[in-house]
């Protein structure tokens, strides 16, 4: 058996470093290279992937002023995919499909609004827009009923007065 020879002691108290050169071939660097790229797309994947409801909801209210009233229906039901009758995408889904004329969807999302909604407020908006929507479907005696709700749930709103 060979001695190994035994370790100097650093000077002055010092730790002495030794850097080792370590040959890599040019398949390794590709493939290190190419680790790289494939985990910082896929990182990019998972975070659009991951989006928040919130932030789905707010790329919908986006879409919603621009006009773009398909393009906001998607990013609310994908909100509500993530978060099932979150109250903002629930309201706003409804207010999408009513401008797409699509009147009948558009009353089931506002009365799932006025329904789970427990704000004053929103509640009495929903139904407001609930009066609205079958007002559009000529069905007078439930718009008239929906407007009631409205001010039970907000009395003080000039609008539905």
């Amino acid at each position: 058996m060979r001695n190994l020879p035994t370790a100097t002691k650093p000077l002055s108290g010092y730790a002495t470093t030794h850097s080792v050169t370590v040959k890599r071939s040019k398949f390794d660097l590709f493939l290190n290279v190419f680790c790289i790229c494939l985990l910082s797309n896929f990182s990019c994947l998972t975070s659009l992937y991951a989006q928040s409801e919130n932030a789905l909801t707010r790329s919908g209210n986006k879409d919603f002023k621009k006009g773009n009233y398909s393009e906001a229906e998607v990013n609310y039901r994908k909100a509500l995919e993530k978060k099932n009758n979150m109250p903002e995408a629930t309201f706003n889904l409804g207010d999408a499909v009513y401008q797409q004329k699509r009147f009948e969807e558009a009353a089931k999302q506002f009365q799932l609004s006025a329904q789970t909604s427990t704000d004053p407020v929103v509640k009495a908006k929903a139904y407001y827009n609930l009066g609205n929507t079958h007002m559009a479907e000529q069905k007078y005696e439930d718009a008239i009923k929906a407007y009631k709700q409205s001010l039970k749930a907000n009395p003080k709103d000039a609008d539905t007065k």
